[in-house]
């Protein structure tokens, strides 16, 4: 199974008025609630709700919106290049990158802000592309010394990131992460240990020809090789526009590989004639047969009380929010005030056109809440 996993853009937009200082004001607020500055508050950008965070980001960044699908950083609307987002790796694997740069450039037009030049107002930052590989042999073979299996440029670092119980390696990195890097890890154990990415079991289960999800009781040996491509690398190969990168991008992962390689040892003395390992071999199998990832809907997993009480407590906070924003003269909750807010809110859950398909989704997403682990 192969697909994106991180999709970043830099914008260069025109800003309305409005939206900066409302930002602005929300930001304070924000600040206001919580003076260690480590609580977010609700902002609707485009009737969409973010989190806006307190606190900005290196690089000249003063806003900071998330949600489960993107993540955005606002710059000063008087610099150029100032706008930046990324869709989460969960919302790629849900819904695709076209979907998802369907709904962030439909918000941004709603929201009213413009391309400074619509022919060149795009540039592609970072993209991730991974291969999951199910491959118990390869796990065998993670030991330091497979570290001495690489072939790569030169100026090219080789890092080999290994656990002390019986030096076995859980990551091999080729390459630097500020050009182009090829990453090879047990994904298995990032999620189990790290991540706590779930979902992706369902994406691995997957029957591309029935579409049906196989149970399976316990996922062990998937061996992600993950390629990261950002900055001189793309612009370089004239690929740091998204259109650019994907009409090539077969070609392009294709050389990140084959110039940051992992091989299979003989007689050689030199290493370049060495034949490619069989993990590439699988992964270079696919880019010449390429074939798109078909997006499924996310799934949440755990105990039922637990996201009750989580999603009741996100509820009640965006209430309050709303409520003291409308009563942010006077400075006095009310409870009718809240009443009327949430009355509001189900007539808008209502009306929705798409609220029958959404039910539909939220009954996928929430199939295997209480399941056995």
């Amino acid at each position: 199974m192969h697909g994106f996993d991180w999709w970043q853009e830099c914008l260069n937009l025109r800003f309305p008025g409005d939206l900066w200082e409302r930002l602005k004001k929300q930001k304070q607020r924000a600040a206001e609630l919580d003076d260690r500055r480590k609580t977010p508050i609700a902002f609707d950008l485009a009737e969409t709700t973010f989190q806006l965070m307190p606190t900005g980001a290196k690089g000249g960044k003063e806003f900071i919106l998330v949600n489960d699908d993107f993540r955005i950083e606002i710059g000063s609307p008087k610099r150029e290049w100032s706008f930046t987002w990324r869709a989460t790796s969960a919302a790629i694997w849900s819904k695709g990158i076209a979907a998802l740069r369907q709904e962030m450039y439909g918000m941004l037009e709603y929201a009213g802000c413009m391309p400074q030049d619509p022919a060149d107002f795009q540039r592609l930052t970072r993209v991730d592309y991974c291969f999951d590989i199910h491959s118990r042999r390869f796990t065998g073979e993670m030991y330091p010394r497979i570290a001495k299996q690489t072939v790569c440029p030169k100026e090219t670092k080789v890092r080999g990131d290994w656990v002390v119980q019986g030096d076995q390696v859980e990551t091999l990195t080729i390459g630097m992460g500020a050009t182009c890097q090829v990453q090879i890890y047990d994904k298995t154990k990032e999620i189990t240990e790290a991540s706590n990415k779930t979902w992706l079991y369902d994406t691995w289960a997957l029957n591309p020809e029935t579409g049906e999800i196989e149970e399976r009781d316990e996922w062990r040996d998937v061996w992600r090789v993950e390629i990261r491509l950002r900055g001189d690398w793309l612009k370089d190969r004239k690929a740091n526009t998204p259109e650019a990168f994907l009409k090539d991008r077969w070609k392009l992962l294709s050389d990140a590989l084959y110039n940051r390689r992992l091989c299979q040892p003989t007689k050689d003395s030199n290493r370049r004639r060495w034949p490619l390992h069989t993990l590439y071999s699988m992964v270079l199998r696919e880019i010449g047969n390429p074939t798109e990832f078909k997006p499924i809907d996310r799934r949440a997993m755990g105990r039922a009380d637990v996201l009750d009480k989580q999603m009741l407590q996100n509820l009640a906070g965006t209430c309050r929010s709303l409520v003291m924003l409308r009563l942010r003269e006077n400075g006095a909750f009310d409870e009718q005030e809240a009443d009327d807010v949430l009355a509001q809110a189900l007539k808008l859950m209502l009306g929705d056109r798409e609220h029958a398909e959404k039910i539909r989704r939220a009954l996928e997403r929430y199939a295997l809440v209480d399941a056995p682990v």
